[in-house]
């Protein structure tokens, strides 16, 4: 995968942040990697932008689709990942609805930053609020 080979090499680190995890400490952490991973995503926005925002989306939604199997984390084993990180293991762990989010807002903030007409924002919420 190209958009890979532009990213810092990928090492398989893993942290825990808590045992018990609750919602606001998910939030508290992709937030979080969304600030550190800033400038990984500035070395592969460029890749996945297409005439206008609304193609650009279509892309990346296009993008994930194809290339990044889904596969739903355990209640007690919620993770945050880099680009490199989701790219990297999507064959073999698979990336969830919080590593979509991540995806497509790290590229859209970088995009933003380079001057495309471009707004991306998280939306978070409880599978609770939709029963």
């Amino acid at each position: 995968m190209t958009i890979l080979s532009n990213l810092p090499g990928y090492q398989g680190k893993k942290t825990l942040v808590t045992r018990d995890q609750q919602t606001f400490d998910i939030i508290r952490e992709i937030t979080k990697m969304h600030e550190q991973t800033a400038a990984a995503y500035d070395k592969i926005a460029r890749e996945h932008w297409h005439r206008t925002p609304l193609e650009t989306a279509k892309r990346l939604f296009y993008f994930i689709e194809a290339h990044l199997p889904y596969s739903e984390e355990k209640s007690h084993e919620q993770t945050v990942k880099q680009p490199q990180a989701i790219l990297a293991e999507r064959l073999t762990f698979g990336n969830d609805c919080k590593h979509y989010a991540s995806y497509i807002n790290g590229v859209g903030a970088a995009l933003c930053r380079m001057g495309y007409p471009i707004d991306c924002i998280y939306r978070f919420a409880r599978i609770s609020d939709f029963l």
